[in-house]
């Protein structure tokens, strides 16, 4: 069962947006909600904070805020009145959960116009005196459409089952030969290990042979040090550049200067103009040279054509980007750190990655074999 918070200083109107999930039946991809209601919005952050709501609805104004001068009874704005002024209560919680923990906000004020710009994917904004119910539940469905709801929980059972129905009830067995400061690197290597790409298919219900483009990164990258597979941008010239020295050279400081490989826009790549001059696609009129030049460009994206390339997709923080091998500069470690890279290569993409690369380079240039000889060979022809 999901827990939820209704806030608002008008009792009846916490009470509505309560009804609306704890009636919601029908397509509730929550299941079920235990709601409860606060009208103090002091009272409402401390209880955010210290404990464990799933989704919480947030009126914008309390009774104790110097403005807006008219209720929350609409969508009309008081004459002066700064719906983003942290003064006001309702955003005053949502400053507070940001430095505290994460919960799901859904803002449900007359004043929903006026703070547009904080809609997210995690922070949606519904009008009051609309149709309530429906938008309420429409915005609780896009929250849990970005799986984090699901995933959360997820986390959290594991990591309770895995402490107490694995550590805990194994210590007696095991405690002469365990070090309890290790206990950390279990739990967060369990944890790790429920959370690879094929856990988040399965969890999501996402096809499992198919990768989405945000696979192949880490956003925004996890530290502030050079890694092997960081991407960053030249802010002069928008250039994309792939770390590709040796993770090792980073860890054993051999490295005084690191590696680069550039890239540059698919829609900038030969084998896209081609396509883009036809359009073609899979139930277009027949037109061999479209056809071929659509095979070419998917062959380019699914990394099977030739090995100096090596496509990576885009997503909001990228755009599709095909790296050259042969596009190749080195920079100082200390020209580098005073960049930030952009995103960073998740595995196994950028061991792929390297492993192109190595290839590239690694490749030994030997004649073509004869295979007419071998042909003739196994089916018995000798030749006159």
């Amino acid at each position: 069962m999901f827990r939820l918070l209704c806030v608002d200083d008008d009792l009846d109107k916490a009470r509505e947006a309560a009804e609306a999930f704890t009636t919601w039946v029908k397509d509730n991809p929550y299941v079920q909600f235990e709601a409860e209601t606060e009208t103090s919005f002091g009272a409402a952050m401390k209880r955010l904070t210290n404990e464990r709501f799933d989704l919480v609805t947030l009126d914008l104004h309390g009774k104790d805020d110097p403005q807006p001068a008219v209720a929350d009874k609409g969508p009309e704005m008081a004459a002066g009145a700064d719906a983003h002024d942290p003064a006001q209560q309702g955003m005053r919680v949502l400053e507070e959960l940001r430095k505290t923990r994460f919960v799901p906000v859904i803002f449900y004020s007359g004043f929903a116009a006026k703070i547009q710009n904080l809609q997210s994917p995690v922070v949606r904004v519904v009008t009051k005196g609309g149709d309530d119910v429906v938008n309420l539940r429409q915005a609780a469905n896009e929250i849990y459409g970005t799986g984090l709801p699901k995933l959360i929980r997820q986390i959290e059972e594991e990591q309770r089952s895995y402490i107490w129905d694995s550590i805990d009830s194994d210590w007696k067995q095991f405690g002469s030969h365990a070090d309890p400061d290790e206990l950390a690197y279990l739990v967060a290597r369990r944890l790790a290990a429920g959370l690879t790409h094929e856990a988040i298919k399965a969890l999501l219900n996402h096809d499992r042979d198919q990768a989405r483009p945000i696979e192949f990164y880490i956003y925004p990258a996890p530290e502030n040090e050079i890694k092997t597979g960081a991407i960053y941008r030249d802010e002069k010239t928008g250039i994309f550049w792939i770390v590709a020295t040796p993770a090792c050279d980073f860890a054993q400081h051999n490295a005084e200067n690191v590696l680069l490989i550039g890239t540059s826009e698919l829609c900038a790549t030969d084998s896209y103009k081609k396509w883009y001059e036809s359009k073609w696609v899979p139930g277009s009129a027949e037109g061999k040279p479209g056809k071929n030049s659509y095979n070419d460009l998917c062959k380019l994206m699914n990394n099977r054509s030739k090995e100096r390339f090596y496509f990576l997709p885009g997503t909001f923080f990228i755009p599709d980007l095909v790296v050259d091998m042969q596009h190749i500069r080195q920079e100082s470690i200390e020209g580098l750190k005073v960049q930030e890279p952009v995103c960073q290569l998740d595995g196994p993409y950028r061991e792929e990655f390297l492993l192109r690369l190595s290839k590239y380079y690694g490749r030994i240039g030997t004649p073509d074999l004869e295979v007419q000889a071998v042909f003739d060979r196994i089916t018995g022809h000798r030749p006159a």
